[in-house]
């Protein structure tokens, strides 16, 4: 499997680090790839910080916990100024927003229709995702999707 992804990322087995979970339903593997470095620089600062980290999630992967709020959407979509992170059910990622400038250029690329796509800017805010709040909320709603996202999983026990 190392040497697989290897190859398809162009880096080096030995600069990557592999976590994957198994999908029994469907009899596969859901597989998540990071380059070493980057993981040892989030632990060296949790240790500064004397943080205990029970998981590390990728930012596009935990906008799936958001979809169960938006049935029947197939995917979750953000975008800053560089990236697209989108997350369907059992799929994430993210795309440079040269690849695509809107959401409907995103779906083509992943083969949606663009109303498969809930997208989180300044007309829309993830908070319609929650079903109690305290106000007052941030304007910038958007800005806070991948926290909300990220707040909103689970850490196995």
């Amino acid at each position: 499997m190392g040497a697989a992804l290897s190859r398809e990322l162009e880096m080096s087995t030995e600069s990557l680090c592999f976590d994957y979970t198994q999908d029994t339903f469907s009899n596969t593997f859901h597989v998540t790839a990071a380059q070493n470095k980057e993981i040892e620089t989030l632990l060296d600062l949790a240790k500064t910080l004397r943080l205990r980290l029970a998981t590390i999630t990728p930012d596009a992967s935990a906008l799936a916990n958001l979809l169960p709020s938006l049935a029947p959407t197939q995917c979750v979509a953000w975008r800053d100024a560089h990236y697209w992170l989108w997350a369907m059910r059992h799929q994430w990622g993210r795309r440079y927003t040269t690849e695509a400038e809107n959401v409907t250029e995103l779906a083509a690329l992943l083969a949606l229709n663009q109303n498969d796509i809930a997208f989180f800017d300044a007309e829309r805010t993830p908070w319609e995702t929650l079903q109690r709040w305290h106000a007052p909320l941030p304007e910038c709603g958007a800005d806070y999707t991948v926290a909300l996202a990220l707040a909103m999983s689970e850490v196995p026990e």
